[in-house]
Formats: structure tokens, C-alpha cells, sequence
């Protein structure tokens, strides 16, 4: 299930796991794979790549 949501994030890089791994070491929390996953794909939104590629309108 991790590898499929990890697949769909195709504009990922290595700075995104970085950005991650240091909102863990500011909060001084311990995420869990589901959490960190969740935390990769928020970095994934927000790539104007990504947005664009979403479109704008109803359908």
C-alpha cells in the first residue's frame, strides 16, 4: 500500500524527503511510515508542477 501511494507522487525529489525529515527533527516527533507518507505527499501538492498538471474547473 506505502509503494502504490509512493508511485502516484512522480514529481518527488530528494530535497522533498530532506524538508520532511526536518519538520520531524523541529518537532522532535517520530512519525510513523502512514505519517510520513502523508507529510510527502503534502510536499507533492504543493509543486507548481503538480498544481498546474491538476487543472482548474468543475467537471
Amino acid at each position: 500500500a506505502h509503494a502504490v501511494r509512493l508511485a502516484k507522487l512522480d514529481q518527488l525529489c530528494p530535497g522533498d524527503f530532506a524538508a520532511v525529515k526536518r519538520q520531524v527533527e523541529i518537532l522532535a516527533e517520530v512519525l510513523q511510515p502512514e505519517e510520513f507518507i502523508a507529510q510527502l505527499e503534502a510536499e507533492h501538492r504543493i509543486k507548481p508542477e503538480v498544481r498546474e498538471a491538476r487543472g482548474i474547473g468543475f467537471t
